[in-house]
């Protein structure tokens, strides 16, 4: 049996508690509105379509961490994004603070407003500027 190389993901579709302030969370991660009808909105950042339904609760992790969806958002400046949190609406902060990861990259965990769990990274700043 041959396996199936994974291209790229194109489309994540997540079930929202409020669409209209998880659209306006991912709107503030920098999304773009692709479209809207009565039953979802659609946002679009590069060539990924987040596509967001009224549903029911998050699926939470167990002790192992299975079973969670995490979204990884890369940013250009995540320090000034952590840093406008408490003044623009939006996000919990799951974790405070930027933190520096071990393999060299600025991080930090948000909430969305239906509890899925959002990790926001960035590279270090370029040492030759």
């Amino acid at each position: 049996m041959t396996t199936a190389r994974l291209r790229s993901v194109e489309v994540v579709t997540l079930s929202a508690r409020d669409v209209e302030a998880s659209a306006a969370f991912y709107r503030w991660l920098g999304f773009e509105l692709a479209s809207r009808n009565p039953h979802e909105v659609v946002l679009q950042r590069g060539t990924l379509l987040l596509v967001l339904q009224p549903g029911g609760d998050v699926v939470e992790a167990d002790s192992s961490g299975a079973g969670a969806l995490e979204l990884h958002v890369t940013l250009d400046e995540l320090e000034a994004m952590v840093g406008r949190m408490n003044v623009e609406p939006g996000a919990t902060t799951a974790l405070p603070g930027v933190s520096l990861h071990p393999d060299g990259w600025f991080e930090a965990t948000l909430q969305d407003p239906s509890g899925y769990p959002v990790r926001l990274v960035a590279a270090l700043p370029d040492e030759r500027s």
